[in-house]
């Protein structure tokens, strides 16, 4: 999700933490200390590169390794996609796809 996050735009870690919970619908925030050693994780992997911007912040733009990483693994970013959807709005008193209610039931 980071890296997705990362190639719509290069973003500062604080960024990434406010993106990630408004897709979650508020519901969830990622931790500092989950997010940043990610991005060092990321950069170390060479999927994403920093640059020093506003004094000691770090942007982070996504790498060609970054964009073919999430090119082969499009499959599971989407069902991540999906299920944070869901999880928005969940938060936001939706009821869940009858389908998917009805598959839970059984």
């Amino acid at each position: 999700m980071l890296l997705a996050a990362i190639e719509e735009k290069p973003r500062h870690g604080y960024e990434l933490i406010k993106e990630l919970e408004a897709k979650f619908g508020g519901g969830y925030a990622p931790s500092p200390g989950s997010v940043y050693p990610t991005l060092t994780l990321m950069e170390e992997l060479g999927h994403v590169r920093s640059v020093t911007s506003e004094g000691p912040k770090r942007l982070f733009e996504i790498t060609a390794e970054g964009q073919s990483y999430l090119r082969e693994n499009q499959a599971a970013l989407n069902s991540a996609l999906a299920r944070m959807e869901m999880a928005a709005r969940a938060v936001s008193g939706e009821r869940p796809p009858e389908d998917l209610h009805t598959q839970c039931t059984r």
